[in-house]
């Protein structure tokens, strides 16, 4: 209900995506927006509609739930899928040092892919 406020008090309106998928699940049709074009992302699929490198990433990730430390409320790691096939972790002193070197990764052609994951909490884990 409370996406679908803004259909009738617009100053309660959401992001137009929201808003869109609110009508089409509302009233099966979209009508007040059938001309607006929405971005599928953030797409809400599952693992069948990953390409076979993240799939490898996401099933790596589940896998190291148990591994995580323990004493922190979340804990975010990367892995990279090396050009012959491992994975491993990369550390770096932040974000941004980690985001560098998987670049030059990149750049250099050493890598297939990689993967962050955030695990908050013992039961929520988030991939990018």
């Amino acid at each position: 209900m409370q996406e679908a406020e803004g259909l009738v008090w617009r100053s309660r309106a959401s992001r137009l995506k929201h808003v869109v998928e609110a009508e089409q699940r509302a009233f099966g049709d979209v009508v007040l927006f059938k001309d607006v074009v929405v971005s599928p992302y953030p797409y809400e699929g599952s693992e069948t509609d990953l390409g076979e490198i993240q799939r490898k990433l996401w099933r790596h990730a589940c896998a190291q739930i148990d591994a995580m430390p323990t004493d922190k409320v979340s804990v975010t790691q990367t892995w990279l899928v090396n050009v012959d096939g491992v994975i491993r972790v990369i550390k770096g002193r932040s974000r941004k040092a980690i985001l560098e070197a998987v670049s030059e990764g990149a750049r250099q052609a050493r890598l297939q892919g990689y993967a962050t994951a955030s695990l908050i909490g013992r039961e929520l884990l988030c991939g990018r």
